[in-house]
């Protein structure tokens, strides 16, 4: 089976990356503390403000999603999950959840469905030429809740997996680059097992 951990020891084979967002502690309730990326954390009213009106809101309909899973890398969590395999080994089996799969060729955030399940969520990223993306996660108030940023390429997914606490689901993905690139986007909801999960997460 296509087990991420067990691949992440050569990423040549998979171009899957799982780094540093790190689950929220419930002890971190104060949404102006920085996040794990070393980016401050803003308040609902400013991530609104200063955020939402620089890149276009795009709803992710239910209609269509199988189809534009089975588009995805075939490396990809969800590519994998519609094909009938398990491949996060710290998910408990059967939660895992494809919420997204996108395509397009400019920054763009989108909504992503007021019902999921889980506590954890993987954000991955495909591009047609090799440049540089960073994605954040919003929660429903417009709270940051994830971010990183990686070189994406056409070679396969580079991702970032972290956990969310049960109050600040994450609504909304947002995905930004400066270079020219079709980018392909997918985000996998599911459950945490007790297993050990990879260093940074």
């Amino acid at each position: 089976m296509n087990r991420i951990p067990r691949i992440l020891a050569g990423l040549a084979g998979l171009g899957l990356m799982l780094t540093a967002c790190v689950p929220l502690d419930v002890e971190t309730a104060d949404p102006t503390t920085s996040s794990s990326s070393g980016e401050p954390v803003f308040p609902p009213q400013a991530a609104a403000s200063s955020q939402a009106p620089e890149l276009p809101l795009q709803a992710s309909p239910a209609d269509g999603l199988e189809q534009r899973i089975a588009a995805l890398h075939k490396f990809s969590v969800a590519y994998q999950l519609q094909e009938g395999k398990h491949p996060v080994d710290y998910a408990v089996p059967g939660s895992e959840r494809a919420l997204l799969a996108e395509r397009f060729s400019q920054g763009m955030r989108f909504e992503l469905p007021e019902k999921q399940s889980g506590d954890s969520i993987i954000v991955e990223m495909t591009c047609s030429k090799g440049i540089n993306a960073r994605f954040e996660a919003y929660d429903l108030e417009g709270r940051s809740v994830g971010s990183g940023q990686s070189s994406c390429s056409p070679d396969g997914p580079s991702g970032f997996g972290f956990g969310f606490l049960e109050n600040r689901r994450v609504r909304q993905i947002e995905v930004s680059f400066v270079q020219e690139s079709d980018v392909e986007l997918s985000v996998t909801t599911f459950t945490s097992s007790d297993q050990e999960q990879p260093s940074g997460n």
